[in-house]
C-alpha cells in the first residue's frame, strides 16, 4: 500500500514509499530529502525522522508555479504561469533568492528585491510560509486524465480537449475518475466526423470550423456565398439563375469562390448587332424592332423585321435592296432609326421638248415636236424621243419649235402643234399690185397684197417699192447758177411755203418749226455769198443769229415738201464748224472741212430736211448744195 501526504492545493505529495506502483505528480523530496524541512511535530531539521510521517505532518518546501517568461538581472517584475496563487506579503524563493511580494496582476507579480541572477523559463517559484508550516492532507493517489481530456492528473483536474464536450471529476474507486469526453459533431453547414477531426463548410458556403474547449466546442465562420456576378438568387446555396440574357447555370462548390459559374452573354440575334444580349442589342439598319434580354432559353425576345421598300421604290425589303420605280431618280439606303430607311427617290421633270407634271405622271412632246417620253429605271430615267418637226415646205427653219418662216415670195404662218404632224398653217405664194409699172411675182413679190413693183413705166421711177412720179430737183444758196448745176433751183433764203417747185412742192427756212418772216430778203438776213465761195456759194442757217429764244440757240431748218418715198440725196456743208448738221434729224457726221453727205433716205409725209443753228453757236455754219432724186 502506498501512502501519500498532500498539500491542501495538491501541488506537493510525500510519500511513505519510494516504491509505489504509480508515478505521482510530484515527489522531487524523494530525490532531494533536502526538500523535507521537518518531519517530526517538534519541527526538528533531520531527515531520517520518517517516523514522525504517521501523524500525518510533514513539511515540505512546495514549487507552486514557474516563471512563464525569462527575467534577467535587476528585474523586478515577474511573468508567472498562475499568478493566482500570490498575495501581496507572501514571501517567495527563486533558486536561492528569496523576496517579498509587493503587488499581484493576471499572470504577473512584483518583488520587493531586484534579482541578482538570470533564470530561464520554468524556473520553479516556492512558497515560504511566515510560520514554516504547510498542513498536508492524506489524498488517494492521483490518476492521469484520460482519453481526449488534458490536465495534470484527475486530481489536479482535467479538461477535454479542444472539439470535446463532457467533464472528468475523480473518484476513490478505480479507476479514480468519472465522466467522459464525446466528439462534438460538425456543426450547420459543414460536413465531416466530428469536429476533432476536422469539418469542411458545406458547398456554397466559405469560412472554417475549429476546435474549441469552450462550449458549443467549435468556432464555425461557415456563410453563405453571394450569387456570382451575372447572376440572381439569395445565395449560392439557395440556388442562382443567370441574369436576363446570359446562359449558363451556377453550382456550388467546396473549392473557393466556392461556386462554378458558366453564365456568359448570349450573342446577340439574327438582324440585330452589339457586343451581346445583356449589354445591349440593335436592329440591323433595315429592320424595324427590338431585341429584350429575358431568362428564357434562347434568353431574348426579338422582332428585328425587314422594312418594306418605301413608296416611289420596288424590291423584296430594305435589308436586301430597293430600286427606285421607273421615272425616279435617287435611292434607297437602310438606316438602324425609324423608319428605318432614307430615300431619295424623287419624279423626275419632263425633259426637253416635253410637258407635265413629272415622268412618272407622264410627259407629252412640247407642241412642233413629234414623238413620246417613256419611264426607265436607268439614269436619266426616262426615254424621250420628242424630236423637233421640220419646217413644211415653202417655208424654211431650223423647225417648227424654233419658228419657221414663209420663204421669199410666201406668206402663212406655221405654229408648233401637240396633235397632227407637230404643226397648223401653211405658206401660200403672195400676190401684189402695182400702178404705173410692172407688178412683181414670184420671190421678187415679199409680201402677200402689197403693192411692189418690178420696174416703172415711163416719168414714173420706183419709190420705195411703188412707182412714183419721177422727182429731180438741185438747189444752189449762192444766189447765183453755176454752170455745174444748169437748171438748178436758186434758194434765195426766204421762208418755207413763200416758193414752190413747178410740180408745186414748198421749199425755204423754218425757225424751231415756223416758217421765217416771208419778208425778209436775203439781204437782209446777211447769210448769201456768191461763188466762188466755197465753189457753188453759200448761204448761212442764221447769220444774224436771230432765231433764239433768250441766248438758247433754236433749230434752223431748210425742207422742200417732196411727196412721201425713197430719195437719193446729197448735201454740202462747205466751210467752217460741223459738228451738229444734221440730214433729216440724223447728224451728218462732218468735221471741220468742207463735207458732203451723201445717202438715201426715207421721206414720210412731212417732207425732206436739212438742220443747222445761229452763225455764233458753232454748231453748224452753212448749207451750199442740196440735191434729191427718185
Amino acid at each position: 500500500m502506498c501512502v501519500a501526504f498532500a498539500c491542501k492545493d495538491g501541488s506537493s505529495v510525500i510519500y511513505t514509499r519510494t516504491d509505489c506502483m504509480y508515478s505521482c505528480f510530484n515527489y522531487a523530496w524523494v530525490m532531494d530529502p533536502t526538500l523535507i524541512t521537518n518531519a517530526t511535530s517538534a519541527g526538528s531539521a533531520s531527515s531520517a525522522a520518517s517516523a514522525a510521517w504517521s501523524s500525518g505532518q510533514c513539511y515540505v518546501q512546495s514549487a507552486i508555479t514557474s516563471l512563464s517568461a525569462a527575467t534577467t538581472t535587476g528585474s523586478t517584475s515577474l511573468s508567472v504561469v498562475d499568478s493566482s496563487m500570490f498575495a501581496a506579503g507572501y514571501s517567495i524563493r527563486v533558486q536561492a533568492e528569496i523576496t517579498t511580494i509587493t503587488e499581484v496582476s493576471s499572470g504577473r507579480i512584483v518583488v520587493a528585491t531586484p534579482l541578482q541572477g538570470t533564470y530561464r523559463a520554468g524556473t520553479a517559484i516556492l512558497l515560504v510560509a511566515s510560520d514554516r508550516s504547510i498542513n498536508i492532507a492524506l489524498k488517494e493517489h492521483a490518476s492521469s486524465c484520460p482519453a481526449n481530456a488534458v490536465g495534470a492528473n484527475v486530481g489536479a483536474g482535467c479538461s477535454c480537449n479542444a472539439g470535446y464536450a463532457g467533464t472528468i471529476s475523480s473518484t476513490e474507486a478505480a479507476p479514480y475518475y468519472q465522466g467522459s469526453c464525446s466528439a462534438v459533431g460538425c456543426p450547420v453547414n459543414s460536413n465531416g466526423l466530428h469536429v476533432p477531426n476536422g469539418c469542411s463548410c458545406n458547398a456554397g458556403y466559405s469560412g472554417i470550423v475549429t476546435a474549441s474547449t469552450v462550449n458549443p466546442f467549435y468556432t464555425s465562420t461557415c456563410s453563405t456565398v453571394h450569387c456570382p456576378a451575372n447572376s440572381a438568387g439569395n445565395h449560392v446555396p439557395a440556388g442562382c439563375s443567370c441574369n436576363a440574357g446570359f446562359a449558363g447555370s451556377v453550382s456550388a462548390s467546396t473549392q473557393s469562390p466556392f461556386y462554378v459559374t458558366s453564365c456568359s452573354g448570349v450573342a446577340c440575334p439574327a438582324n440585330s448587332n452589339g457586343a451581346d444580349v445583356p449589354s445591349g442589342c440593335s436592329c440591323n439598319a433595315g429592320y424595324a424592332g427590338a431585341v429584350s434580354a429575358i431568362t428564357t432559353s434562347p434568353f431574348y425576345i426579338s422582332s428585328c423585321s425587314a422594312v418594306v421598300c418605301p413608296a416611289n421604290s420596288n424590291g423584296v425589303q430594305v435589308p436586301s435592296g430597293c430600286s427606285c420605280n421607273a421615272g425616279y431618280a435617287g435611292s434607297v439606303s437602310a438606316v438602324t432609326s425609324s423608319p428605318f430607311y432614307t430615300s431619295s427617290c424623287s419624279a423626275v421633270v419632263c425633259p426637253a421638248n416635253s410637258n407635265g407634271n413629272h415622268v412618272p405622271s407622264g410627259c407629252s412632246c412640247n407642241a412642233g415636236y413629234a414623238g413620246s417620253v417613256s419611264a426607265i429605271t436607268s439614269s436619266p430615267f426616262y426615254a424621250s424621243l420628242c424630236s423637233a418637226v421640220v419646217c413644211p415646205a415653202n417655208s424654211n427653219g431650223n423647225g417648227v419649235p424654233s419658228g419657221c418662216s414663209c420663204n421669199t415670195g410666201y406668206h402663212g404662218r406655221i405654229v408648233g402643234s401637240t396633235t397632227g404632224p407637230g404643226y397648223s398653217g401653211s405658206c401660200a405664194q403672195n400676190v401684189c399690185s402695182c400702178s404705173n409699172g410692172r407688178v412683181a411675182t414670184g420671190t421678187t413679190c415679199t409680201s402677200n397684197g402689197a403693192t411692189i413693183c418690178a420696174s416703172c413705166d415711163s416719168g414714173y421711177s420706183l419709190s420705195g417699192s411703188a412707182c412714183a412720179a419721177s422727182v429731180s430737183y438741185s438747189f444752189l444758196f449762192g444766189g447765183q447758177s453755176h454752170s455745174s448745176y444748169s437748171g438748178a433751183i436758186l434758194d434765195m433764203g426766204y421762208g418755207y411755203g413763200d416758193y414752190k417747185t413747178t410740180e408745186g412742192y414748198s421749199y425755204g427756212w423754218l425757225c424751231n418749226g415756223s416758217p421765217m418772216d416771208s419778208t425778209q430778203e436775203s439781204s437782209q438776213r446777211g447769210g448769201i455769198r456768191s461763188p466762188p465761195r466755197s465753189t457753188y456759194g453759200l448761204n448761212h442757217f442764221d447769220r444774224s443769229n436771230k432765231c433764239k429764244s433768250g441766248s438758247t440757240y433754236l433749230p434752223v431748218t431748210w425742207k422742200v415738201g417732196v411727196p412721201a418715198g425713197t430719195y437719193q440725196v446729197s448735201v454740202l456743208f462747205p466751210e467752217s464748224y460741223k459738228s451738229k448738221c444734221s440730214v433729216m434729224g440724223t447728224n451728218a457726221g462732218c468735221g471741220t472741212s468742207s463735207c458732203t453727205y451723201t445717202s438715201t433716205v426715207t421721206v414720210g409725209n412731212d417732207g425732206f430736211y436739212i438742220g443747222g443753228y445761229g452763225h455764233d453757236s458753232g454748231k453748224c455754219h452753212s448749207v451750199g448744195l442740196v440735191t434729191i432724186s427718185r
